[in-house]
């Protein structure tokens, strides 16, 4: 069943603009879009972005829960952007 799970990445720039010299986004750019992959595990190249508006939506049958990044923790710390 896991693997009809139907995964989308939503909200996010297509290209990034980046600091090489702090490794940090400078910003993002370009109209948003989706990407979506389905299985049990599935994999995104996405450009280096502030997650504000991103969000991952995992539909498995009827039922689908949407997880903004910007909620999301790493190490205690709220999610600010890629790495």
């Amino acid at each position: 069943m896991l693997s009809k799970a139907k995964i989308t990445c939503r909200n996010l720039h297509p290209v990034a603009n980046l600091n090489l010299l702090k490794r940090k986004p400078i910003n993002a750019s370009g109209e948003l879009i989706s990407l979506t992959e389905t299985g049990k595990k599935v994999s995104f190249i996405v450009p280096a972005q502030h997650v504000e508006s991103m969000e991952i939506a995992i539909k498995l049958g009827n039922r689908e829960k949407t997880y903004p990044l910007a909620s999301c923790q790493v190490n205690g710390k709220p999610l600010t952007e890629q790495e």
